[in-house]
């Protein structure tokens, strides 16, 4: 990756990426002024429930297909690489080691996980460590009170609502599953790549 000044940090699993997940993080690079995002596929995600259908090797291969024609974009493997639990403290560390001319590095993440974001792991250091953008679907409403708690606490720069987060990997995987189209709710390479592979059709294991 490029050193850049300003960076966005877009942590998720990505089971698979879609265009929402695009669109949504080039609104957020023109919004908050960033030099580049980079897109984290989680390797262990242990904040969300079950595991993921598609192994960590097939989604970065997914990540890195659908975002190669964008110069403002890049994937890194920092998760799919560390060995055991995936925590956003060390990726925020590890992007802050890694940027020589460091300046300014926000973490994108979506609503659900703002209002969870006291149970991750070392909440005091990601207080003090991380900028918080958060991204919300349309519809989406946000009780006052949690709000508060969390801005109370939490390094939160600004709320956004995208219109194409409509779109959702738990869709494109159940389309996959019953022989519908994907195409246009992912990019090319991403609906190539599921259908070269036999992803998210029944039975597929998460170690294809």
């Amino acid at each position: 990756m490029t050193i850049v000044k300003s960076l966005g940090i877009f942590g998720g699993t990505f089971d698979p990426i879609h265009t929402g997940h695009l669109f949504m993080a080039d609104q957020v690079r023109h919004a908050a002024g960033l030099d580049h995002i980079v897109f984290v596929p989680n390797g262990d995600p242990r904040h969300k429930a079950g595991n993921p259908y598609a192994s960590a090797e097939h989604r970065f291969a997914m990540v890195s297909a659908a975002v190669k024609s964008n110069e403002y974009f890049s994937a890194s493997r920092v998760e799919v690489d560390r060995p055991g639990p995936t925590y956003s403290i060390d990726t925020i560390r590890y992007f802050r080691r890694e940027l020589v001319d460091f300046q300014n590095q926000i973490f994108i993440i979506g609503s659900d996980a703002v209002l969870g974001l006291h149970a991750w792991h070392d909440t005091e250091a990601l207080a003090k460590e991380a900028r918080f953008i958060g991204v919300s679907r349309p519809g989406t409403v946000i009780d006052e009170r949690d709000w508060k708690e969390v801005e109370s606490w939490a390094n939160l720069t600004k709320w956004m609502t995208v219109s194409a987060l409509a779109i959702s990997s738990t869709d494109i995987r159940a389309r996959v599953d019953d022989g519908q189209s994907i195409r246009y709710l992912t990019p090319d390479a991403v609906v190539d790549h599921i259908l070269e592979h036999g992803l998210y059709s029944s039975p597929y294991s998460i170690h294809s």
